[in-house]
């Protein structure tokens, strides 16, 4: 599976290249009087990161003035698609929508408590394709996302960590990316021609305050409407599956006592999207067997799907990348301390003075939750250069992270240097505090510097 979740919702918003639609979008045909409009999703993922690159130029359905349903503007404030309106592309697999939203907005305002009061785009969704909005199977929903990344379903937090999106600054107005998974449809599969309900809606507010005007693409409301919502129809056959080699695990060998634990890292780099794909060889296991501290008080950890994780590192003249593989077979994503949910943590000591607050600001404890949120010793991180993206897989999740040298309290990095490191795996299987941890050397990633494990750049 691939976002940046991006996946993401995304943690840190870092303007990308700028994505340059086709001169000559695709117009929606003139539907057939009282017929639904019809849109195509082709066989395909994406990742959830807010970079549009990788999606079709050719494949984008505009929503405008002269294609939408709806245009509600009771002052006539839109005057020209540069001030509102959108192009949308899907795709689909076996256990996800996905969606690329790229819209214009030549102002932008963020000052309402109501998102969709603000620059913004809705997605209506009806699963189940019953004209129901409000059916009991749980396949309805109107996602709005703004402009600075928040977003809601119906006004409401949206509460299923498989539903990520990222937002990207453009030079025409904002781009955005978002994955629904199979548990938010209300259908217990996707198949090729599988038709589903939808529709897409423009919100623009231009001076602040209440919204100025919107577009809706099928309907009067992606909100209850959904016996007018379009049709969403699922094109292209899945390819024949490739059995992908298991990743080998190798326990970390035994430490000579009083020694500290040592990991390597290869010299080499890595894009930081949540893939694993570029990274090769044997990870570093952390589990109940290698870890110095197991903190698992009700005895709820009972085997390496509950909560372990592999770990690889790599080093290049200006920055570390590290990617974790983390196993965890229930998901919690509930509490305002990130430590407490499904997380992973990274201990640095960038001098290896063994003091985990020393002056020169080498000292970290990176946490990246499940669901994209991230932190350094509970607070934001302020430095824009450290950057992290979150995946799920089949298994539990994935991240990558990379963290740069104006962090590390050093001048350099160079072969056969040694700086000081540790790890650890949060697990929370239901709700509210954390029910289990895994520290791989020392016995607290946020103060425990002196018992850190040693990282050496090979």
């Amino acid at each position: 599976f691939t976002p940046t979740p991006t996946f993401t919702p995304t943690p840190t918003f870092t303007p990308t290249a700028t994505f340059t639609p086709s001169p000559t979008p695709y117009i929606i045909p003139t539907s057939t009087p009282g017929a639904p409009k019809r849109f195509e999703a082709l066989y395909g993922s994406a990742t959830i990161d807010g970079n549009l690159d990788e999606w079709d130029e050719d494949g984008f359905m505009s929503v405008d003035t002269g294609s939408v349903y709806r245009i509600n503007d009771p002052n006539g404030n839109l005057t020209s698609p540069v001030d509102s309106s959108a192009l949308v592309q899907v795709r689909w697999d076996d256990a996800h929508l996905y969606f690329a939203f790229d819209v214009r907005d030549d102002r932008i305002r963020v000052d309402s408590s109501d998102l969709w009061k603000d620059d913004s785009f809705e997605l209506g969704l009806d699963g189940e394709r019953d004209k129901d909005a409000f059916s009991a199977s749980g396949g309805d929903h109107q996602y709005t996302i703004r402009y600075d990344g928040r977003a809601a379903d119906r006004g409401f937090d949206i509460d299923n960590p498989d539903v990520r999106w990222a937002v990207q600054p453009n030079d025409h107005g904002y781009q955005i990316e978002l994955v629904v998974p199979l548990s938010a449809l209300g259908v217990s599969s996707l198949t090729s021609n599988q038709i589903l309900g939808v529709d897409f809606a423009v919100n623009d507010d231009d001076d602040g305050g209440e919204r100025d005007s919107q577009l809706v693409w099928a309907s009067w409301s992606t909100y209850s409407d959904a016996t007018a919502f379009g049709e969403l129809v699922l094109k292209g056959a899945p390819p024949t599956p490739t059995p992908t080699p298991t990743r080998e695990t190798t326990p970390i060998p035994t430490s000579t006592p009083g020694a500290p634990k040592r990991i390597e890292a290869q010299r080499g780099s890595a894009v930081i999207d949540g893939s694993l794909d570029e990274w090769s060889g044997p990870g570093m296991a952390l589990d109940t067997g290698s870890a110095n501290r197991i903190n698992d008080p009700d005895g709820k950890l009972t085997s390496p799907n509950d909560a372990s994780a592999l770990v690889w590192a790599r080093w290049d003249d200006t920055h570390l990348y590290f990617a974790f593989d983390v196993r965890d077979d229930r998901i919690r994503v509930d509490s305002s301390d990130i430590w407490k949910d499904d997380g992973f943590e990274l201990g640095l000591d960038g001098e290896r003075d063994k003091d985990a607050f020393s002056a020169s600001g080498g000292d970290h404890q990176y946490t990246v939750r499940y669901d994209g949120r991230a932190a350094d010793r509970g607070l934001d991180i302020d430095n824009p250069d450290v950057r992290w993206a979150v995946q799920p897989n089949d298994h539990g999740y994935q991240i990558e992270l990379v963290v740069p040298l104006s962090a590390l309290g050093v001048s350099s990095l160079q072969s056969g240097q040694v700086l000081g490191v540790d790890f650890a795996v949060n697990d929370d299987d239901d709700g509210g505090e954390r029910d289990s941890q895994l520290v791989w050397a020392s016995w607290s990633t946020y103060s425990d510097a002196a018992a850190f494990g040693e990282l050496v750049l090979k």
